[in-house]
């Protein structure tokens, strides 16, 4: 029996795949996060159909009571749940996530040959600057909540070093374990790595910008939503973008002048449906990793979007992404 357990969309993607490449063996799922919308509600809902034990479990970041709650109910779950003592393998994408790790602390300390498997949580598995490159340190209330439900033992270090395979969509790219397998998203579409130059004389063409919380990742609070959103409608339109693709913490509240694309599907999803080799297509984004699988298309063109004086510096980020995959960087200023 395998647990295998996501805490975003584009993580259940990842999923799906998984279990189609091992039709042989049995799968419970769990879907552990922070938002509940739309778009995990599909995605939880498209997995559930192919795995009869699934659950997805809301975990309110706001309600401190909630939260601890949640931690005890699912320490217990994972005492008396007998499924659990089956659990030969886990699979799983956010190893450093608290909550997974009191989700199958009973089952590491049950079944010490227990199997870990991993897979992407995004650009952070290429990034040797982000958190899954360096150690832990909790805050004392969150180190005292992991020593009162007995998980201390269970860490990401401990993950990473147990696992035994990474799951991974970033082909003959470093990751966070060395045995990596491959997976391919789309296996319909058709790939040219030779031919990066796309089409000018078509007439069809699209211009896409695909959002990201930029302002969560900055550590000084100055740039706020407010300034983002300002942000993207000059970019929209200084770039002609045609489709403003939101991420999927961007819950409806852009004002992105009629450009907004409303769906349940995450970007690789809604992009391959559509996708025509007789258009060409732009993109832009900061950096969101959601582009990467659509390296290799000849009628794609990728750009990554840099704010110039941005408060955090991002530099390491955007030299991370250029030297993976030698993207286009366009600065912008901060105004």
């Amino acid at each position: 029996m395998n647990l295998i357990i996501c805490t975003t969309p584009f993580q259940v993607l990842l999923a799906e795949k998984i279990v189609e490449m091992n039709p042989n063996e049995e799968y419970i799922f769990r879907f552990i996060s922070n938002i509940k919308n739309n778009k995990t509600d599909y995605y939880f809902n498209r997995l559930k159909s192919k795995i009869r034990d699934s659950e997805f479990i809301h975990v309110d970041c706001k309600n401190g009571f909630e939260v601890i709650w949640l931690c005890i109910k699912y320490r217990l779950k994972g005492i008396l749940n007998n499924k659990y003592s089956q659990v030969n393998k886990i699979v799983l994408g956010s190893i450093d996530n608290n909550h997974i790790h009191i989700h199958i602390h009973n089952i590491i300390q049950k079944n010490k040959d227990v199997v870990i498997e991993t897979f992407d949580d995004g650009t952070a598995n290429l990034d040797k600057n982000s958190f899954f490159y360096r150690d832990t340190n909790f805050s004392k209330k969150i180190a005292w909540l992991r020593y009162f439900l007995c998980c201390s033992s269970t860490t990401m270090a401990l993950l990473k070093n147990k696992s035994q395979k990474h799951y991974s969509i970033y082909k003959d790219k470093p990751n966070i374990v060395d045995n990596v397998e491959y997976i391919r998203l789309f296996n319909d579409i058709k790939y040219d790595k030779d031919s990066s130059e796309m089409d000018y004389s078509r007439t069809n063409k699209v211009v896409l910008f695909v959002g990201q919380p930029i302002y969560e990742m900055d550590k000084t609070g100055e740039y706020k939503i407010t300034e983002y959103i300002r942000a993207v409608n000059k970019l929209i339109d200084k770039l002609d973008v045609d489709y403003f693709f939101p991420h999927p913490r961007e819950n409806n509240f852009l004002s992105v002048k009629n450009k907004y694309i409303e769906t349940v599907k995450v970007f690789e999803d809604f992009f391959f449906e559509r996708y025509s080799q007789n258009t060409d297509y732009v993109i832009y984004t900061f950096f969101s990793g959601a582009v990467i699988s659509l390296i290799g298309l000849p009628n794609v063109k990728i750009n990554l979007i840099k704010i110039k004086d941005f408060p955090t510096d991002l530099s390491n980020i955007y030299e991370m992404m250029q030297d993976n995959f030698n993207f286009s960087i366009v600065e912008v200023e901060n105004d």
